[in-house]
């Protein structure tokens, strides 16, 4: 299966430009309330584990930045 971002992947969000480190893939997490796959991502100021939609991540707000 292929996805946007990989597992170790630096990331930028296009707005806020924070970066964050992707940890885990959208075939290992689903949102609870809808199901949709999702990508887990730290935050590499925070240190805050986030989760977000695939649809969301892949949709142009996050760029990578570094493999």
């Amino acid at each position: 299966m292929a996805f946007k971002f990989k597992g170790g992947d630096i990331v930028r969000h296009v707005r806020t430009k924070n970066l964050y480190e992707i940890k885990a893939l959208p075939d290992l997490l689903r949102i609870e309330s809808t199901g949709e796959p999702a990508y887990a991502y730290l935050g590499k100021s925070d240190r805050l584990v986030w989760v977000r939609s695939q649809a969301q991540m892949e949709d142009g707000r996050f760029v990578l930045v570094t493999p």
